[in-house]
């Protein structure tokens, strides 16, 4: 009797035996079992040919999926090339292209030279490296850049124009009758960071043809420098933040960790910076997020900094 094997993936039988009965009786016992173990080896061969042809494709499918191109809005987004993520491919929405890590560095090229994947086919590429610690964007070339002379003391603070708005690229250091304050009482600080002010002392602080800015106004500045999530890490100065929390600092705005001032003291010195809006809400920038959160809401007696935007 004939035995039969169904494959499970075609539902189809496949006979492991002779359909001529008659005659399999008449070949000696030696060369049934010959036959017999060539039809099964032949079967077994298929059947393997068809389950390989299903993975394959399922390992086509896989390979696709996993390589498909992570997105990222500029190159300054693309983070460290290494041994890790070598071969990865990345787009850059920025510049409309991809670029892949090779020998630890990332490499551009046009979209020719890239399948729908993002998967490279092709060596002439670009190379940009994003593995220095002091990896510096180029000049912003929309930005422009100036410097405002305040006459009530004489100090002269760098300005840059982001967008249509010109900010201050440094905190204000004017001192206030009262409300205003060095982070623990040291002019040292005051030099490098400004002061800190209350909400009462920040409305008024700020030079002539300079105001605080609105949170509106705040709201336009992260969103040009890239959004929310984003703009912290453009918008943040290049040193002195605490682990390795550096910024970008694309603008030149430079944002400093300058901490603030409580009810009981002093704190986060190079952790963090409250920016003083016209109302009790703060912009704040973070050693460990690139965010631009415009929803802290610190007491109104708090210190904070200031950058004034002109009028």
């Amino acid at each position: 009797m004939a035995s039969c094997h169904c494959d499970p993936q075609k539902g189809e039988a496949i006979s492991f035996g002779f359909q001529n009965k008659t005659a399999a009786r008449r070949l000696p016992l030696a060369e049934k079992v010959r036959k017999m173990k060539k039809t099964v080896l032949a079967s077994i061969a298929a059947i393997m040919m068809i389950a390989c042809g299903d993975d394959s494709g399922n390992n086509t499918n896989s390979q696709n999926e996993s390589s498909q191109a992570y997105k990222v809005p500029t190159i300054y987004e693309l983070g460290t090339c290494s041994a890790q993520n070598n071969g990865q491919s990345i787009l850059v929405e920025s510049e409309s292209a991809y670029y892949i890590c090779s020998n630890n560095e990332w490499k551009r090229g046009s979209e020719a030279d890239f399948d729908e994947y993002g998967n490279t086919s092709s060596s002439s590429l670009a190379t940009f490296s994003s593995n220095s610690e002091d990896m510096t964007p180029p000049p912003c070339e929309t930005c422009e850049y100036g410097s405002l002379t305040d006459d009530r003391d004489g100090q002269v603070y760098r300005t840059v124009k982001i967008g249509d708005q010109w900010w201050m690229a440094e905190n204000l250091n004017y001192k206030t009758e009262t409300g205003s304050a060095c982070y623990e009482n040291s002019d040292e600080n005051c030099v490098k960071y400004g002061k800190l002010y209350t909400l009462d002392a920040s409305l008024k602080a700020c030079p002539k043809d300079w105001h605080l800015p609105t949170k509106e106004e705040f709201t336009i500045l992260c969103r040009t420098a890239g959004g929310y999530d984003s703009a912290g890490k453009r918008l943040k100065s290049k040193n002195d933040w605490v682990y390795d929390g550096f910024g970008l600092d694309t603008f030149g705005f430079s944002a400093l960790p300058a901490g603030a001032k409580g009810e009981d003291g002093f704190y986060q010195m190079g952790k963090r910076t409250w920016f003083r809006m016209q109302s009790e809400s703060v912009a704040t920038f973070e050693w460990g997020l690139d965010t631009c959160d415009l929803e802290g809401a610190p007491n109104s007696n708090a210190g904070g900094s200031i950058r004034c935007i002109k009028d």
